[in-house]
């Protein structure tokens, strides 16, 4: 051994940190899992009472004992530890055997392989204490220092002051200093360790009264809140794959678990998809799925990730949306990049990556689906796409754990992951700008708990944008949580998460769970917790707790909440049937219950605000903006029929209505409102001009108008409003020739006589003396006024018709069955064809027709004024029903403009509808029908 001075240590106590906190001095039944850190193999057995005893057999070469303080001290500090070594230490060793015993370390940890320690040590010759280090910045230092002695009690400690750590010892002679080194940059844990390098030697020894005489730590006592917190940010999540799956299992099709976690206070989604698309999925509709039959390339697939995630929103969920980037699950230390990137170098895979992101993302979109969270990957801290230790990233050194090791990850893992989610998150946010990101990785409880903020911090040093630190926490059935209390198990969450949190960025718990039956593959329940339906809703009851009062947290998420027994159909996933919230297919646990134990809707608030031009007169289309934060859903309503809500029209945070705005024909200007969330927003519209688009007889569709015949002027915003004549003639005895806001309507330059006035129709009678041939047409109005033409011929024969086709008749009932008029006459149309009673005529039944323009009368009509009484037709007029000719007999015009036929219909002439055709002066009327029984 080298040999060198010993010094008696003289540095100076330093102000002590509340040390009743941190001191233990093991007397308690259990350690302490609030403040330590345990690690025991091989055969070590740990006990406290009198100490932390830890007893080793002979059956094992190497067996060791590690407790590292859970807190972190920074700046100069002051810890020591008593140790006595008990039975089987004075054993003989064979000098063949090698090895040594450590009966007492104490250790300053930074990670693996930085660490430097001071032991009571036994080697097969010799006995003392140890000075040892495997700091990487002590090169060039002696990295080991030795001191004889035989004491079987005594003391360490570590001062850290000015820069330089002290090691030393005491053995009741005072203190001292066997070695002194350059402090580590950064905060770093104490550790206690003991330890059998040896075969075939059994042995005890007990550490006790560890002290912090004085320091600085980030040791905080926890004290658990008695409720849940009111935060209106934090989300309580599920995540979830049997919502999708189901649609496989029929007897599950009424199995809708969103909808009832939703009513519990369940509030977000979480969904993994691999990089899977199935064809086969995306041309079948959801609910048809269960007649496909189960295939696994079904599992996970971007289509069944976004049905459940449809089935989440359409449950008033919001969602986070976590692609695997592989070609099945990814999780912990399992990271296979797909099978069509498998090789790629760093950079071609950051492409594919950025490719893949991007157009998911997009697609996501496209589906209607709005995701308030993307992680890209899932559990990644050890890396992903095979750039894992020893697999596409270089080995640990001999001796290193990569899961206890930051500065490894930091060379040679972390480097080439951050290229890759740096490309993840641009693909992300070229399809979404506003995509908030989550890194989401395992959350070690144990002394790996330093990997966590480390990874987050290199990221941000690497210069990942992302917004949210997301970890998993433990499952019982990989963690042995026995040796926790709530207090200790809470104490260290909280511990991990404030460590992330002094990054500057929220944490969301991604993932946790507990069993509420026992189940093999589980680990024994933590203490208070049994496997049981009160002992998982206590754990989630306090998980609530927990998470929602620390302000740090915006989230927590359970792992398959809807699952329960036998839902998978086969047994091997004991496990995660009793994970889930759910005993049967509709009954819930008592654990889901604990979710709306003082948890309040988030408020949210909401801007609606017009994009563009106001809507023009002849429609077309236009936007609006809605603002709300990322959590707020809402849906859009148009208040007027002529808005339409093209897209958009729901979402949650900031979103774009698309709007149709129908012609505005009504002639005058007019105001629509569109609504969300109680926020309206008025568009304004004014009228098209004025315009004629034809003119025709009144119910026909003819080119051709008669002189004093009724016609219908059809177009756009031709009156503001609907105004009808009431029929009583003008003080000078004449029908009038303004109605409503229709100043006139000219035949060439001679007024019409009105009847009704319409945005979109006018009836007017023509004037008498209009000559034969093209005669024009003007709407006068203060709007404007717009002109056409029209065909002017003798006669316009037209008949007047229930709707395009059916003749307006009546058929006369002699014997009073008829359901108008008193009994005496019925109508005659199509059965249940209108909103008013009707019915087909019968041979040898009187029908009554109506119709315009059928010439000349005796004695003439003027047009325009007042007509009662009988005109009948100079021209005769001829019939012809189902191509049957039908003698009239009758046909005079009955009032001013309006003629009437009577008509005794023949036999022989066929049932159904049967074209009917006058014939006046050579003139034919337009095609129309009436209904023969």
């Amino acid at each position: 051994m080298r040999s060198f001075t010993l010094v008696v240590l003289a540095v100076a106590v330093l102000g002590a940190q509340s040390g009743t906190l941190l001191d233990d001095a093991f007397t308690a039944s259990r350690l302490d899992l609030g403040k330590w850190d345990l690690l025991s193999d091989s055969g070590a057995a740990i006990s406290t009472g009198s100490g932390l005893k830890t007893s080793f057999n002979g059956s094992t070469a190497l067996s060791q004992m590690r407790a590292f303080t859970l807190y972190q001290f920074s700046g100069d500090f002051d810890v020591q530890v008593d140790f006595s070594l008990g039975s089987g230490w004075n054993s003989p060793i064979p000098v063949s055997a090698g090895g040594s015993l450590i009966g007492a370390g104490l250790m300053v940890f930074q990670d693996d392989p930085n660490w430097i320690e001071i032991f009571r040590s036994r080697f097969a010759n010799t006995e003392g204490f140890t000075f040892a280090s495997r700091a990487d910045d002590l090169a060039g230092t002696s990295k080991t220092r030795f001191f004889a002695s035989s004491a079987g009690s005594g003391s360490l400690r570590i001062v850290s002051n000015a820069g330089s750590y002290h090691f030393s010892f005491n053995t009741g002679n005072g203190w001292v200093e066997l070695g002194s080194v350059a402090a580590f940059k950064g905060p770093v844990r104490i550790a206690l360790q003991t330890a059998k390098f040896i075969p075939s030697v059994s042995f005890a020894t007990t550490l006790s009264n560890f002290q912090v005489n004085s320091g600085v730590t980030d040791y905080k006592t926890y004290q658990l809140p008695a409720s849940m917190q009111k935060r209106a940010s934090y989300q309580i999540g599920g995540q979830f794959i049997n919502e999708a799956i189901r649609r496989w299992n029929a007897g599950f099709l009424n199995y809708r678990p969103m909808e009832q976690l939703a009513a519990q206070g369940m509030t977000m989604a979480r969904g993994c998809m691999t990089t899977g698309s199935d064809p086969e999925l995306a041309s079948t509709p959801s609910d048809q799925w269960a007649k496909l039959g189960w295939k696994n390339s079904y599992w996970s697939s971007r289509e069944m990730v976004a049905q459940l995630f449809k089935d989440a929103m359409a449950a008033g969920m919001r969602i986070n949306a976590c692609f695997y980037l592989g070609d099945g699950p990814s999780d912990s230390w399992n990271q296979v990049a797909p099978v069509a990137w498998k090789g790629l170098s760093v950079d071609d895979t950051a492409t594919r990556i950025e490719q893949y992101t991007f157009e998911t993302t997009s697609w996501l979109q496209s589906q209607g689906i709005k995701v308030d969270l993307y992680d890209p990957g899932n559990e990644i801290l050890y890396g992903m796409m095979n750039f894992l230790p020893g697999d596409r990233a270089a080995a640990p050194p001999p001796g290193v754990n990569p899961t206890e090791s930051v500065s490894y990850m930091e060379s040679a893992v972390w480097p080439a992951e951050a290229k890759f989610l740096r490309a993840a998150i641009r693909g992300i946010r070229r399809a979404d700008p506003g995509a908030r990101v989550a890194l989401h990785v395992e959350g070690n409880v144990g002394p790996g708990t330093d990997q966590v903020p480390g990874f987050f911090k290199a990221m941000q040093t690497f210069g990942v944008p992302y917004d949210v630190a997301s970890i998993s926490l433990p499952y019982p059935n990989y963690t042995d949580l026995s040796g926790h209390t709530a207090q200790s198990y809470m104490q260290r969450l909280d511990n991990l998460v404030n460590r992330i949190a002094a990054l500057g960025k929220p944490v969301f718990i991604a993932e946790t769970a507990y069993p509420a039956a026992a189940a093999p593959g589980l680990l024994p329940p933590m203490s208070g917790f049994p496997y049981s339906d009160a002992g998982q809703a206590g754990f989630w009851s306090t998980l609530l707790r927990w998470s929602s009062g620390n302000p740090n947290i915006v989230g927590l998420t359970w792992f398959y909440p809807e699952w329960f027994p036998g839902i998978s159909g086969n047994s091997n996933t004991p496990v995660i049937d009793v994970l889930g919230f759910f005993s049967d297919p509709v009954t819930l646990r008592p654990a889901a219950r604990a979710m709306n134990e003082n948890l309040p809707a988030a408020p949210c608030s909401f801007t609606l605000t017009a994009k563009g031009t106001p809507p023009a007169a002849v429609g077309g289309s236009g936007s609006a903006a809605v603002s709300a934060p990322y959590w707020c859903r809402w849906t859009a309503t148009s208040e007027v029929p002529w808005i339409v809500l093209d897209a958009g029209g729901s979402g949650m945070g900031d979103g774009t209505l698309g709007l149709s705005f129908s012609p505005n024909t009504s002639g005058i200007s007019r105001s629509g409102v569109v609504a969300v969330a109680g926020q309206k927003i008025a568009f304004n519209q004014s009228p098209v001009p004025p315009a004629v688009s034809g003119i025709a007889p009144i119910f026909s569709s003819s080119t051709t108008i008669q002189p004093g015949s009724w016609v219908s002027i059809y177009g756009a915003s031709l009156s503001s409003g609907t105004t009808v004549w009431d029929g009583k003639p003008l003080s000078n005895g004449t029908n009038p020739t303004t109605l409503g806001d229709i100043s006139s309507v000219t035949f060439n330059g001679k007024p019409g006589y009105l009847w009704l006035v319409s945005p979109l129709q006018i009836n007017v009678q023509a004037p008498d003396d209009l000559p034969a041939g093209v005669v024009t047409v003007v709407v006068n109005s203060a709007a404007g006024s717009p002109g056409f033409t029209v065909t002017v011929g003798a006669v316009g024969p037209s008949l007047s018709l229930l709707d395009n086709k059916h003749v307006a008749g009546v058929v006369l009932t002699p014997d009073g069955s008829g359901a108008y008029g008193g009994g005496t006459y019925d109508l005659v149309g199509p059965v249940g064809a209108f909103a008013y009673k009707t019915r087909p005529v019968k041979p040898g039944e009187y029908l009554i027709l109506y119709g315009v323009g059928f010439g000349a009368t005796n004695p003439a009509v003027p047009a325009g004024r007042p007509f009662s009484g009988v005109a009948v037709t100079s021209n005769p007029v001829t019939f012809t029903i189902g191509g049957v000719p039908v003698a009239p007999a009758f046909a005079a015009m009955v009032s001013t403009g309006l003629y009437q036929f009577n008509l005794l219909v023949p036999s022989g002439i066929g049932s159904g509808e049967r074209p009917v055709v006058a014939t006046v002066s050579g003139a034919n009327t337009p095609l129309a029908v009436v209904n023969i029984q």
